[in-house]
């Protein structure tokens, strides 16, 4: 028969020990990759947010570029038409002025 002894509690003790040592520092080490692994996503998802947001405003300049480009021309359309019907206006005006003035006569 096999006897345990102090000195066999003692090595077990120190197996155990050591054992709990490995697994705390495994532990230790799982807990911080799986931090760092999170902190990486996190700045992967800003940086795929800052690609799209940039993206998004290119489009969005070129957009209301377009937009303004429209819009000026429509300006410019109007502004055209709004002289020549002043210039007709007053070309009438004139023509009626010169009526009055040889109805006068």
């Amino acid at each position: 028969m096999v006897a345990i002894t102090q000195e066999h509690l003692t090595y077990a003790a120190g197996l155990i020990g050591v054992i709990a040592f490995i697994r705390s520092i495994s532990s230790s080490i799982d807990n911080k990759i799986e931090k760092n692994n999170n902190y990486l996503e996190d700045m992967i998802d800003r940086k795929l947010d800052k690609k799209e947001y940039e993206t998004n405003r290119t489009n969005l300049e070129k957009y209301f570029a377009e937009k303004n480009l429209n819009l000026n021309e429509k300006i410019e359309k109007l502004e055209k038409t709004v002289m020549n019907d002043m210039k007709e206006i007053k070309e009438s005006l004139k023509e009626i002025n010169n009526h009055f003035l040889n109805c006068k006569k």
